[in-house]
């Protein structure tokens, strides 16, 4: 229980207040949103360009999106149903993201049990609590996009391979793990097969066993997977022609490894650089376990796939976390694509092995401490408290962001955010028990440091999404106020200003096309002032998408308004 309510504080701020966020959780929400009407509108109010795939095909406006698999388009589209008594025009965006929540949830409980199973209570503790706060976690899980049902996906299947691994299981257990593996292609494509069979190879060559697997009835689990997977893959098929889903499918795995796609190009390296970030605060012991796994598995005598076997009879459970990690981490380190969250799959096992040592480390705090550690715990601190004085400048001087460019606009009655003194209070409660934590690492009190600076982390994130955020990534939002809405309104043709998010706002109404000659009463939101129309409002944010501020403008041909 001590979990679930630490996972809602750390995800309930900016759940309901966040905009749509581009690029990915507008395409996502919007692709929802429409498979949700194709079943919920009457006949008359359907369009077959928007809402020919029902239920099989996500469309995003008139594209089909077979770059992911429909299981997360399903549940965000029952979430919305749910919540709006079967109403797709009463829908928001909050309500796509509740199935993302619940998947973290899932993940942290999934984690603290399998923790519990390999080290005890308070390792348990620890990593769960750790996996629910730290920041890869928190701001992937407020947007809705598919990758919190991979990390339960994973995290469900990679426990049920342990158990077969290290505690022996039967068909059941095997029914279950093949159950799973199949939730995880319909969740993402590739991604959980590929980290449970890495695994399991890895396991087997370090163990020098492979008659384990049978245990597994690869032959049973395949008939299951497809089961689960083939009806689908057929469906779409059918519909759009193998050729271009299997074009689809190369794109999207062996497409993204050779070459950076939209962008997102990034060196080997990249992901182990910003783990010890993503990872806070459990990143604390990152270092001293990822020592302390190769200590143990290189000690002793003989060759080294002999010394590693004898580790691993040691210590089986570390192994495992190890043979979790490291080969899927070697895959994405060299995969041309980048993501921060492409290695989220990879965190339970990381905050496990990180609890583990925190928790060795402060049972052994009598000891004297090693010089490098001392130097790692002043590093460690200075990114808490860089990252958390940073918070604390953004949420106190938002009237600034005008000055920067942030936030303007030609509209006289549009105000600017103001200052919320009373946010002095929660930084305060943040820098003071940071201090504490300071003060706790320094007498080498690993646990305790640790567990203080989580509810530090925690009013952190209710700084940053529930106060920061929210104004700071409205720039979609206050185009889409300006616009007409309604059925009769007419549509808005995008040109240069093409985020996802304004074509989720507007429902759809916004086209990455601009006809020539323009059709009157016809309304374009560009980058620049096009010759061919009267301005109506500018306006000014931080288009996230890009990383940057920019200037919007609303023109309407050979009118006044709208």
């Amino acid at each position: 229980m001590a979990l679930v309510l630490l996972c809602v504080a750390a995800l309930l701020p900016g759940l309901f207040s966040l905009p749509p966020i581009d690029r990915d959780e507008a395409r996502f929400a919007q692709a929802s949103r429409q498979m949700f009407e194709s079943v919920a509108l009457p006949e008359a109010g359907r369009e077959a360009a928007l809402h020919g795939g029902g239920l099989s095909i996500p469309y995003v406006q008139d594209k089909p999106r077979l770059n992911k698999p429909p299981l997360i388009y399903w549940l965000q589209a029952g979430s919305a149903a749910l919540w709006t008594a079967g109403n797709p025009l009463k829908d928001a965006i909050w309500m796509y993201r509740i199935p993302g929540v619940l998947c973290v949830i899932g993940s942290v409980l999934l984690t603290w049990m399998l923790a519990r199973a390999m080290a005890g209570p308070t390792v348990a503790l620890l990593a769960g609590a750790g996996l629910a706060v730290c920041p890869v976690v928190v701001l992937d899980a407020h947007q809705a996009r598919a990758d919190q049902l991979l990390l339960l996906t994973v995290v469900a299947t990679q426990a049920l391979l342990w158990r077969m691994a290290c505690r022996g299981g039967g068909l059941l257990t095997a029914l279950c793990f093949w159950v799973c593996i199949g939730l995880g292609v319909l969740a993402k494509g590739p991604m959980t097969p590929m980290i449970a069979a890495l695994t399991a190879i890895a396991w087997s060559v370090c163990r020098g066993e492979w008659r384990w697997l049978l245990r597994l009835q690869p032959w049973f689990g395949v008939l299951v997977v497809a089961a689960m997977v083939g009806p689908w893959v057929t469906s779409v098929a059918q519909r759009v022609g193998w050729d271009f889903y299997l074009r689809t499918v190369w794109d999207e795995t062996i497409g993204r490894s050779v070459e950076g796609k939209e962008g997102h190009w990034g060196p080997p390296g990249f992901h182990t650089l910003l783990v010890f970030a993503l990872l806070w605060p459990l990143s604390l012991g990152l270092p001293g376990a990822i020592v302390e796994a190769f200590g143990s598995m290189g000690a002793g005598e003989g060759s080294w796939l002999r010394r590693v076997r004898a580790g691993a009879a040691r210590s089986p459970d570390q192994l495992f976390l190890l043979a979790w990690v490291l080969p899927s981490w070697v895959v994405f380190e060299l995969v041309s694509t980048k993501l921060p969250h492409y290695t989220l799959p990879m965190y339970p096992a990381l905050c496990i092995l990180a609890a583990r040592w925190i928790v060795a480390a402060n049972e052994a705090a009598a000891r004297k401490p090693v010089g490098a550690f001392l130097h790692w715990t002043r590093i460690w601190f200075g990114i808490g408290v860089v990252a958390m004085l940073g918070i604390s400048v953004l949420a106190i001087t938002p009237s600034w962001w005008a000055e920067f460019g942030w936030w303007k606009t030609s509209l006289r009655d549009e105000a600017m955010p103001r200052t919320n003194w009373w946010m002095l209070v929660p930084i305060a409660a943040m820098l003071y028990i940071l201090g504490r934590a300071g003060r706790e690492l320094a007498k080498m009190q690993t646990v305790r440091a640790t567990l203080l600076v989580i509810p530090a982390v925690v009013l952190a994130f209710a700084v940053l999404l529930g106060s920061v955020a929210p104004p700071a990534l409205t720039l979609s939002t206050r185009l889409a106020q300006h616009l007409p809405a309604g059925a009769d309104a007419p549509p808005v043709f995008l040109q240069g200003y093409a985020e996802d998010s304004l074509v989720f706002l507007t429902r759809g109404r916004a086209k990455r096309s601009t006809p020539s000659p323009l059709p009157l009463g016809a309304i374009i939101v560009t980058d620049r002032a096009p010759v061919g129309g009267e301005l109506f409002a500018s306006f000014r944010g931080f288009n996230l998408a890009k990383s940057r501020a920019q200037t919007v403008y609303v023109l309407y041909p050979e009118r006044g308004g709208p």
